[in-house]
């Protein structure tokens, strides 16, 4: 279940990485359904850090990582997407939600029940996550967290100033 809710995180916040320019489009989009007007400098920072978050908590849940935190900031930000998407799903202010950027579109009602069933996994990780197997010891996690960041903002600055490795 770790390494499911992982993956998901994990591809998440990558295919948003590859392509930083398409996610502060949806972002946009999203503010303008909601008549919120912000500097772009919020939007790339929010957008940066968003996907970082993601693909981070990916990464944690696979390599069993941070097993108490981890659940905790997954569920912090399920309790941000899942309203969101329900909204998404009643309103239809936007023409997809952009969970998993160009590389998998979901229908609005599909999203939702996505996070429906991923919050769920993740109750279940809260209070048994802290049993599963760590593969990294825990004094050298920091280094985990520091390469992964490393790593998707790196590919994430790749794209956001030439071009995404990928185009979806």
């Amino acid at each position: 279940l770790r390494l499911l809710v992982g993956g998901i995180f994990a591809f998440s916040g990558f295919v948003k990485a590859i392509d930083p320019l398409g996610t502060i489009y949806k972002v946009n989009d999203y503010m303008a359904a909601l008549q919120i007007v912000l500097p772009d400098s919020i939007v790339l920072f929010s957008v940066f850090s968003l996907f970082t978050f993601e693909f981070l908590l990916g990464v944690s849940f696979i390599f069993g990582c941070y097993r108490r935190l981890a659940p905790i900031g997954a569920v912090l930000l399920m309790l941000i997407m899942t309203p969101l998407t329900l909204w998404i799903a009643m309103e239809n202010p936007v023409s997809d939600c952009g969970c998993f950027g160009d590389a998998l579109i979901m229908s609005h009602w599909e999203t939702f029940w996505k996070n429906i069933v991923l919050s769920v996994m993740l109750g279940w990780l809260v209070v048994f996550a802290r049993k599963s197997r760590c593969f990294i010891i825990p004094t050298l996690q920091w280094l985990m967290v520091a390469v992964t960041v490393m790593f998707v903002n790196a590919v994430a600055g790749y794209g956001y100033i030439y071009q995404p490795l990928m185009d979806f």
